[in-house]
């Protein structure tokens, strides 16, 4: 089952999308704030989206949250 879990290394957050414990893609840079982060995985993962549309979707994210 594909999960996207909030993650946060020398100090910058991102989100990984796993399946059966291995990584199949990260994305850092999200947000300086994690608990967004955080936010935005649990609703990818509520929404069950694809792999296909973790990029455009984060995409998306980054730069509603710039304007």
């Amino acid at each position: 089952m594909l999960r996207y879990i909030a993650v946060k290394e020398n100090g910058k957050n991102g989100i990984s999308a796993c399946e059966d414990d291995k990584v199949l893609s990260i994305i850092w840079d999200i947000s300086p704030v994690y608990s967004d982060v955080e936010k935005l995985a649990d609703t990818l993962n509520n929404l069950e989206v694809s792999l296909i549309h973790f990029n455009d979707i984060v995409e998306d994210y980054v730069q509603q949250i710039a304007m």
